[in-house]
């Protein structure tokens, strides 16, 4: 008896001990669970306070470069790339004495499609000996109505539009020899996008690439002989030509057809998300070709094109993360995200969310950080 009164006594102790300890345990956790959520509180605030400073120094520096109140809200509303792109341009206008508000197209920029409504915008000039005569083709002969027409705001993509006189007022035009580049490289641009399974297409894009390579030699000769600086190589009739021939290529991966004018023609509800996707491979192959050519106003009109695309991709994934969670595919670090997607896992457009990234699969990769996603309102920065 005095043993079990001994071991009862000695149970029952141990017992009252060890809920003690548990208690103590858990108060522990509840205490370290209370710190937690209160440095993520923390966070979260100076993280706000960050944003809306840097908001408030954006809001400034776009003020001060000449953007009014409505079209600073408005690019403000696109996120960080959005002002970033703005600002910089708007520092290109400000050296030139061009209002950047003529730049910013509001009515067009906030569009959430686009018709095209001209052809081009620059008149044909004879073309170097040896490439050719140019044929009577009728888009390039329009270019003297566009020159006179009362529209001066010339849409390039879903969200992009260009101002015509402010663009030649900052940009200058080409001089007689690049114009004439500019003149063959357009039609050559119309042919291949009209005409994919000519025969002729190789010779047609043979062509291409010599003009293009010549017109680098000769630029970089230029930069060479006035300490870095070059005239203009390219008009916006030739970019836009441009544009549309590689829309039109790219756009069949995802089934999409593009018309005489360049705009999708069957675009389906939902497939927005694709064309944006194609416009990235857009400012993706023009850049490549300016490249060594570094022609200033090709470079403004690529950025500008995949700024509009990345601006519209990012709404699209987070609406599907906040309404649409079926839709959302999930991996548990960056590094299962990496694998996955080399393993093709993810379709062109799919929404992943990666800890507290949301992320969308492009499948094609960003000229600027040579990834085939974007992460969705980090600058696109990368993983």
């Amino acid at each position: 008896m005095s043993f079990l009164r001994d071991f009862g006594g000695g149970f029952a102790k141990q017992l009252t001990e060890n809920l003690i300890d548990e208690r103590d345990r858990m108060n522990r956790l509840a205490d370290d669970e209370t710190m937690l959520a209160t440095r993520q509180r923390l966070n979260k605030e100076a993280e706000r306070e960050a944003e809306k400073k840097i908001a408030e120094e954006t809001s400034g520096l776009l003020m001060s470069l000449g953007y009014d109140e409505s079209a600073v809200e408005s690019i403000l509303s696109k996120g960080k790339l959005s002002a970033n792109f703005w600002a910089t341009a708007g520092q290109d206008a400000l050296k030139k004495g061009v209002n950047p508000n003529t730049l910013y197209n509001m009515p067009n920029m906030d569009e959430s499609n686009f018709t095209e409504t001209v052809d081009s915008v620059e008149d044909v000039m004879a073309v170097p000996t040896g490439l050719g005569e140019i044929e009577e083709d009728a888009a390039l002969k329009s270019a003297e109505t566009l020159e006179t027409s009362g529209d001066n705001s010339v849409p390039i993509s879903s969200g992009f539009s260009i101002n015509k006189d402010a663009f030649k007022n900052l940009y200058g035009t080409p001089d007689k020899e690049e114009a004439s580049f500019g003149a063959r490289l357009a039609i050559l641009s119309q042919r291949i996008s009209r005409k994919p399974n000519d025969p002729k297409m190789e010779s047609w894009k043979a062509e291409q690439a010599s003009l293009l390579a010549d017109l680098a030699t000769m630029k970089a000769a230029e930069r060479e002989e006035k300490d870095g600086d070059q005239t203009p190589a390219f008009g916006l009739g030739t970019i836009s030509a441009n544009v549309k021939e590689i829309r039109s290529g790219a756009g069949r991966r995802f089934g999409f057809t593009v018309g005489i004018d360049g705009e999708f023609e069957n675009m389906a509800d939902g497939t927005q998300h694709l064309a944006d996707i194609v416009e990235l491979n857009v400012a993706g192959q023009l850049t490549t070709r300016n490249t060594d050519i570094q022609d200033k106003s090709m470079q403004y009109t690529a950025e500008g094109i995949r700024n509009s695309a990345i601006s519209n991709l990012t709404d699209y994934g987070y609406n599907i993360y906040n309404n649409d969670k079926d839709k959302l595919k999930t991996a548990t670090d960056n590094q299962t995200f990496i694998t996955n997607s080399e393993n093709g896992e993810y379709r062109p457009g799919q929404v992943v969310t990666v800890g507290s990234k949301v992320i969308i699969y492009t499948g094609i990769a960003d000229y600027k950080t040579g990834q085939k996603f974007i992460i969705l309102n980090q600058n696109n920065t990368g993983m």
